[in-house]
């Protein structure tokens, strides 16, 4: 059976489920997630709950900067609830790796985030017992959040339904099709759903899917 669709996104964990409700608030219609087990069954489910923005890499804290607005503003947004506990983030890291960490700070504020080196003092008031010697620096990302993986992802789910999306739970999908160049959509054991635009939202899982295009991960 042929299904045709907008937008196939292929795993139903976080980035699956939350690309799905950004692109509907963006007015995309028919977009399906199609999941191989059950929704959060890959890494989604396994995730330590962390969201922060302290990392070198400019692109990605401000990714991450705004997934903490997303998920601090999901109840008023949507109407449904992430609970998230305000925790900040605390990293250690041996002196020389304070280039690194310096690097972290400063793709943290390009992206609208505070973080700061403290001193071991402080670390202990944040966090009692945290290693303490000479050799180890303190940097403090106060407004960093912990969630529980679960509870999230149902919030997400529940929007996502809300919202118009369709997610299809045991639905393994083989292999991504092409027509002239151009994705035209997938190949499952649920039969075709032909997109002309498809994300891969599997992390590792979806390497044997681009590789089949010449896309090594």
């Amino acid at each position: 059976m042929n299904q045709t669709r907008d937008i196939v996104i292929v795993g139903g964990g976080v980035t699956g489920l939350c690309t799905a409700i950004h692109l509907k608030t963006l007015g995309a219609q028919k977009v399906t997630i199609l999941e191989r087990h059950h929704v959060g069954a890959g890494q989604s489910h396994r995730a330590a709950g962390i969201v922060r923005a302290l990392v070198r890499h400019e692109m990605v804290a401000t990714a991450l900067a705004e997934s903490l607005a997303f998920i601090k503003n999901f109840e008023q947004q949507f109407g449904d609830r992430i609970a998230f506990h305000p925790t900040g983030y605390l990293l250690l890291c041996e002196l020389d790796q304070m280039q690194i960490a310096r690097d972290a700070i400063a793709a943290a504020a390009s992206a609208g985030c505070q973080a700061s080196v403290i001193d071991a003092h402080e670390a202990q008031e944040i966090q009692p017992g945290v290693r303490h010697d000479d050799a180890t620096s303190y940097i403090y990302e106060p407004d960093a959040i912990y969630m529980d993986p679960m509870p999230a992802l149902q919030a997400l789910t529940r929007v996502a339904k809300q919202l118009g999306v369709d997610i299809i739970e045991g639905c393994r999908v083989g292999d991504i099709l092409t027509e002239n160049d151009r994705v035209i959509g997938v190949e499952t054991e649920r039969g075709r759903f032909t997109a002309p635009k498809i994300l891969i939202a599997t992390s590792t899982w979806g390497k044997a899917q681009l590789a089949g295009l010449g896309i090594d991960v």
